[in-house]
């Protein structure tokens, strides 16, 4: 059963309405699981459905994401309506993303009202605000008012919600440490970065020993988050692993040529606008991204997606190695051969890998010395059951990334030629097109 985030209570039927059965058992309490889109409108394919002519087919959109299991869920509407919908009386833009918060009325004109219901009522506020007031974190800036409400946390710091002042548009801001009083150069290069499939960033500054990245906010959660099925990864129909593919395909590219190496692109680290099929992803987390022309030497990553040329090895892993966090240093091990921006693309098929399959391809036991021995043999074992349904076209271009030896590998400008890319290329453009606007 789907794990609920919070509820949309019945206030009002203003027109006729049926509800699809979504796992409810109070036919005036509609349950919000987490990852899965709530559809309102007058298309016989919603979740609620409300049968009147003002009404749009596909009127707005509900879901919920949650960081992880100890973060408090964040539940999303998103308006797709020509007459709108209302929350507290105040009308959403067409294609506008709002948060709902706790006691929040939704309208929709000739419709239906419906009271949000978080599940842990305004106890998200508290704690976000207690966190703020303990790392004495500012909440005011020129541009930028920090929001109480706590995206994530983890060892680099906290992600809240924050609201620009000129527009009151939602964006995200990272919290992390810094005591060196100089905003990295990473963020700096950051800030020029401007494409539809990489995460934009407004703004990176120091204020009382932290950094604050602003950034956009992305709502719809992380790849790892939507292709997960309780303790395991489901795999996608192949179509809809080719559309993501294409889209980290058009990412990486505009980086590479901009001299900008990701190195640690994982499922975690691909956003999507929201948790449905055909969705536009962005790239995210650049925290040990390199801008270079050069060769790089630093053993860094998360070993299930590192190439076997960054140079992790089995026999020395110091536990601060195995997973680097935002602008973290930590002690650099060097090589003699060093590796270049085919790192991400060893990193692509490790995900390609995953939502064709629903299995991570070195991941064995979990341990990190056998997914690091794993990986520098590179075995494929692509005639297992899991992948009878996939095209030889998406084997081969798996296999074309995930080859041990770099000169075997493909380089970006090779994967929009591979034939599971170039036969698809005109539907792929168009859709991509179409997604991001």
């Amino acid at each position: 059963m789907d794990e609920i985030c919070g509820d949309l209570e019945v206030l009002r039927a203003l027109a006729e309405i049926e509800c699809s059965d979504y796992d409810t058992t109070v036919w005036s309490l509609i349950g919000i699981p987490r990852n899965k889109v709530i559809t309102i409108g007058r298309a016989a394919s919603t979740v609620l459905k409300i049968n009147h002519m003002a009404v749009s087919g596909v009127h707005c959109k509900i879901w919920a994401t949650q960081f992880d299991d100890v973060s408090v869920p964040l539940i999303y509407l998103k308006d797709l309506s020509l007459n709108g919908t209302y929350v507290n009386d105040k009308r959403i833009k067409r294609h506008e993303i709002v948060l709902l918060g706790h006691g929040d009325v939704v309208r929709i004109p000739f419709g239906i009202e419906l009271g949000f219901r978080a599940l842990g009522g305004d106890c998200e506020k508290d704690v976000a605000r207690k966190l703020k007031d303990l790392n004495c974190i500012n909440g005011e800036f020129s541009e930028w008012k920090i929001d109480d409400r706590l995206l994530g946390s983890g060892t680099f710091g906290h992600v809240f919600v924050c609201k620009r002042n000129w527009d009151s548009k939602l964006c995200a801001v990272k919290v992390i440490k810094n005591y060196s009083g100089v905003v990295p150069f990473e963020a700096k290069i950051l800030q020029q970065l401007d494409h539809p499939n990489v995460i934009r960033v407004y703004q990176a500054q120091i204020s009382k020993n932290h950094l604050y990245i602003f950034e956009d906010l992305i709502c719809g959660g992380d790849l790892f988050s939507y292709l997960s099925n309780g303790s395991s990864i489901s795999p996608i129909p192949e179509f809809e692993a080719l559309i993501i593919t294409y889209q980290i395909m058009c990412a990486l590219q505009y980086l590479h040529r901009n001299n900008i190496v990701h190195r640690d692109l994982k499922l975690d680290n691909i956003l999507l606008e929201s948790p449905e099929p055909f969705s536009k992803v962005l790239l995210a987390d650049f925290g040990i991204a390199k801008s270079t022309r050069g060769r790089m030497f630093t053993v860094i990553g998360t070993p299930e997606y590192c190439a076997p040329e960054v140079g992790f090895e089995f026999t020395k892993l110091p536990e601060q190695q195995m997973k680097f966090s935002n602008y973290k240093r930590t002690d650099e091990l060097t090589l003699k051969k060093g590796y270049d921006s085919k790192c991400d693309i060893w990193s692509l098929g490790v995900i390609v890998h995953i939502m064709l399959s629903g299995i991570s391809p070195f991941y064995e036991n979990g341990e990190q010395e056998n997914i690091i021995r794993s990986a520098k043999r590179g075995a494929l074992k692509l005639q297992m059951k899991e992948w009878q349904n996939v095209s030889q076209e998406a084997k081969s271009f798996v296999q074309s990334l995930l080859h041990v030896d770099t000169k075997k590998r493909f380089d970006i400008q090779q994967c929009f030629k591979h034939e599971w890319i170039r036969k698809h290329e005109v539907v792929l453009k168009d859709i991509v097109q179409k997604i991001t606007g």
